[in-house]
């Protein structure tokens, strides 16, 4: 690999860098901007604020295939750096919830841009031997835009705030939690959370790639929509019926449940890649 190369692939990543900082900022901004923009008894419009966002995303990954292909992956990248900058902008100096979620919306036309056209120019531009991991770097640069969302929100708290979490954490029961946490987020970074960009950017055939990812990008949001949207409402929903508050742990054992049956689909009909130029990879599916 040259250092040219290395250069291209570091910049088109910077997609993934502000895909995973603008959509988790929001998580620990949450408290901050609760009560300002009058949510505490609304479960389903604190869904809608925090998943906006991925509505952005779901409305234009289906369109940016054709922008892409028209007005080229490089163009069509800067114009999104551009969304999501005055998206960051925007929802910082928002005055109340329409205009908060306007901005939130834009962000969201940018990331969901970004995520299809990162990968697949990366993708594009690498050779065969070396495609995967770089290719995979997208996957890098969203986590790495998560943990500085994380690390952001956490100056916002206050000192009491952060005291208080940490005595909390101390106790047994929420260590284990925040164990359990973090093994779920790194299993899923290494797995399916990276290889999803780079089988969508390898698949399909050279003269329909950027469409064929968008629509495929497209129903990858849409479910990330309708999980960010409704996840409040359902543990809701159970915590209420239940009244046990376990309304996370059903949740989450839905989510096990829906990983272990992908395990055998995957297996049944996911083709590998690894190795094959996109020309062969091309050959195969076609076949």
């Amino acid at each position: 690999m040259n250092k040219r190369l290395i250069l291209y692939v570091f910049v088109a990543a910077l997609g993934g860098l502000l895909f995973g900082f603008d959509t988790a900022v929001v998580n620990g901004a949450l408290e901050f901007f609760r009560e300002y923009l009058q949510l505490e008894s609304n479960s389903f419009m604190e869904g809608w604020v925090v998943s906006s966002a991925l509505f952005g995303c779901v409305f234009w990954s289906i369109a940016i295939g054709w922008f892409g292909d028209r007005y080229g992956r490089r163009s069509m990248l800067r114009v999104m750096a551009i969304l999501i900058l005055v998206s960051a902008v925007g929802t910082g100096l928002a005055l109340n919830l329409d205009s908060f979620i306007f901005m939130r919306l834009i962000g969201g036309v940018g990331i969901g841009g970004a995520a299809v056209l990162s990968p697949m120019y990366i993708s594009e531009i690498s050779p065969a031997n070396v495609r995967g991991r770089l290719t995979v770097t997208f996957q890098l640069a969203i986590v790495i835009g998560i943990l500085l969302a994380f690390f952001s929100d956490y100056l916002l708290i206050t000192s009491f705030l952060a005291l208080f979490a940490f005595f909390y954490i101390s106790e047994m029961k929420g260590t284990v939690l925040l164990i359990i946490l973090i093994m779920l987020v790194g299993s899923f970074s290494y797995s399916q959370g990276a290889v999803i960009w780079v089988i969508l950017s390898e698949m399909f055939p050279n003269n329909i790639r950027a469409r064929a990812t968008s629509l495929a990008s497209f129903s990858l949001w849409v479910f990330c929509f309708l999980t960010t949207l409704l996840f409040p409402v359902v543990v809701g929903f159970f915590d209420r019926e239940s009244a046990n508050g376990k309304g996370v742990g059903y949740i989450f054992g839905f989510y096990a449940t829906m990983t272990l049956i992908s395990f055998f689909f995957f297996k049944k009909y996911l083709i590998e890649t690894k190795g094959k130029t996109l020309e062969e990879l091309e050959k195969e599916t076609l076949v």
